[in-house]
């Protein structure tokens, strides 16, 4: 179970084929998946990927001040930032401030 998920409400996963070598709660784009993994995948391997829930996700810059409720968006390094133009993944759960480098996203795969 990956060790980021913070909320334990309503989860949902798919499964993925691993594009490259996965650990678990690694915050990934697999096909047309955004998701955190639940265990370690393999290369090539298939495997678990929550894609709704509450997940705490590294931020593309810990300095970035993140309000609860902001809309947040992948970015291609497998981390996430404020809505700027990019795809939406899902919500801040809580405010995330300067100098820390995690928020906790609801991810929310209708947004994408």
């Amino acid at each position: 179970m990956s060790q980021n998920q913070k909320l334990w409400g309503r989860v949902e996963t798919v499964l993925i084929t691993a594009s490259a070598d996965r650990a678990s709660s690694d915050f990934v784009h697999e096909g047309n998946w955004y998701g955190c993994c639940v265990d370690t995948i393999a290369n090539g391997e298939t495997g678990m990927l929550h894609v709704r829930g509450a997940f705490e996700i590294t931020k593309n810059n810990a300095d970035e001040v993140i309000a609860s409720g902001d809309f947040i968006e992948y970015v291609d390094t497998n981390k996430v930032q404020k809505h700027d133009q990019g795809v939406k993944v899902g919500k801040a759960y809580e405010a995330s401030g300067a100098g820390t480098a995690k928020v906790v996203v609801v991810l929310m795969p209708e947004l994408y």
